[in-house]
Order: structure tokens, then sequence, then C-alpha cells
């Protein structure tokens, strides 16, 4: 699936934005989203 790096592990990457990471009650500024991604 994914090659390894030198040391022989994996990186994986996890993309989250839009209504994944808004609260309720949030209009999605970015300092709203900068926030919540502190959060997680």
């Amino acid at each position: 699936m994914g090659k390894k790096n030198q040391n022989g592990s994996k990186k994986i990457v996890i993309a989250l934005g839009g209504n994944a990471i808004l609260q309720k009650d949030q209009i999605g500024t970015h300092e709203e989203q900068q926030e919540n991604i502190k959060k997680t």
C-alpha cells in the first residue's frame, strides 16, 4: 500500500477540515478551526 521509509516505518496522514472540525454555534472562521484542531 505505502512505501516504508528508511527505518522501516510508515507515515500516516490524517486530514481534518470543514464540518469535521466545526463545533456547534461556530461559523467556521480560520481562528475557530485552528483552535478546534489544537483540541483534537
